[in-house]
């Protein structure tokens, strides 16, 4: 009997650090190797080995990817009552692509999945409540779920705050201030960048644009999907100092909004940094005059199919400014700024002036 025990010991010891290992290998992206090990467990049933063979053909990892495999696989893990195994159901349910659309499903295994305490299944569920997907609308339900979350504080708190935020804007300004304090403290940059406008703006709060330039600096620093729209909004805020929504709080300062600018590049592209930039070398705000270099700026902006790039395009090759003087290529630049851009007539009038 004591034989029998050491051995059944042994094996469960042995199947766990056969996972780890396979877990190891799927970090290092050796999927092929990681499979391998994944469908020796799977075949003793292994919860969590089933549920990553689910993983690996839901994204073709290591195998060719099909969802119809990556759904037996999460199903028989399921089966077994692995949380993660229902967290995955419900998202390809919801999310559909890989597997069809089914808001019922997605519903029933988010549901399996709270109950396991999965957080983000939560998450999810509550974004069912406020979109009305498979259930009836009920915003009053999303915001019992996000508010639960909060109270947990674990990694969901943030975003759940940051959608509180944005539920109590139209309802509550003090409590949407409030949730989006919560959601910046924890570490979520969006509820940071949200707080930034609103202090900006004075929406539910005073207007401070100091406070707004520091929650903006912040999130340059840190770097992030938020630090180009930051670093954009604070090289227009220089621009633009006095104008009159800062008059007596911001002076106008074009060497900082230039550098802001860049700053903003330097995070990847936005077409608005780059013509504002274009416009800066053309006119000579906080910089030597350099036509050659602000065409580059509204070629880099017109990828991004920014109607007012095209405009200065086309002023730069019908005139010849920066560029080699190409009248067809400008027309065909007006034409494109004010087909793309419903506001952008001077575009046309520049075009029936001189294109017809």
């Amino acid at each position: 009997m004591k034989t029998f025990i050491l051995a059944l010991v042994m094996t469960l010891f042995s199947n766990a650090g056969t996972f780890k290992e396979a877990e190891k290998l799927s970090r290092e992206k050796r999927y092929k190797e990681a499979i391998e090990i994944y469908r020796e467990l799977a075949q003793k049933d292994h919860a969590k080995a089933l549920s990553r063979l689910g993983h690996m053909y839901y994204f073709g990892q290591g195998v060719k990817k099909d969802c119809k495999k990556a759904e037996e696989f999460y199903i028989r893990s399921a089966q077994k009552g692995y949380a993660d195994a229902y967290f995955s159901l419900g998202s390809a349910y919801h999310s559909g692509g890989c597997f069809k659309k089914d808001y019922k499903k997605a519903l029933y295994y988010y549901e399996k999945a709270i109950q396991k305490g999965v957080s983000i299944a939560q998450e999810n569920l509550a974004a069912m409540y406020r979109r009305g997907q498979g259930v009836p609308k009920d915003i009053d339900k999303a915001i019992q779920l996000y508010e639960a979350l909060v109270e947990k504080g674990d990694d969901s708190a943030k975003y759940a705050a940051y959608q509180l935020g944005n539920i109590y804007l139209f309802r509550d300004t003090s409590k949407a201030i409030r949730y989006f304090h919560i959601s910046m403290e924890k570490g979520y940059p969006d509820a940071q960048y949200r707080l930034a406008d609103l202090y900006k703006r004075g929406i539910g709060v005073p207007k401070d644009i100091h406070k707004a330039i520091g929650l903006y600096e912040e999130l340059v620093k840190k770097g992030g999907r938020n630090a180009r729209k930051a670093a954009y909004l604070l090289g227009e805020i220089y621009q633009f100092g006095a104008r009159r929504e800062y008059r007596n709080f911001i002076p106008k300062d074009d060497k900082k909004a230039i550098a802001y600018y860049k700053k903003a590049l330097s995070f990847g592209r936005y077409p608005r940094a780059s013509q504002a930039l274009g416009l800066a070398y053309t006119l000579g705000w906080g910089v030597k005059k350099n036509s050659q270099k602000a065409v580059r700026y509204y070629q880099d902006a017109a990828k991004g199919g920014l109607p007012e790039a095209y405009y200065n395009l086309g002023n730069a090759y019908y005139f010849g400014q920066g560029v080699k003087k190409d009248k067809r290529k400008g027309c065909r630049y007006w034409k494109k700024a004010y087909k793309k851009g419903k506001e952008m007539h001077f575009a046309k009038g520049m075009y029936n002036k001189y294109c017809r």
